[in-house]
């Protein structure tokens, strides 16, 4: 659970900032969408190798240039 305490003096827009940058690494608004549909056991595979595939190709022409 996320919780946040804003400190004397702190500006509430300070610590709505906090809320939702500890929102973001827990994962909290990821995995409600993930959630909201289930996919396939073997369409997350595929989609996990895709971005692999991916990002093996970005990293190439980076270290080609």
């Amino acid at each position: 659970m996320v919780a946040v305490r804003p400190e004397k003096g702190e500006h509430i827009e300070r610590a709505i900032k906090k809320f939702l940058n500890k929102c973001k690494k827990a994962r909290i608004v990821e995995e409600y969408r993930d959630r909201q549909s289930y996919v396939k056991p073997s369409a997350v595979r595929r989609e996990k190798a895709r971005r692999r595939v991916k990002t093996l190709e970005k990293l190439a022409r980076e270290e080609e240039a």
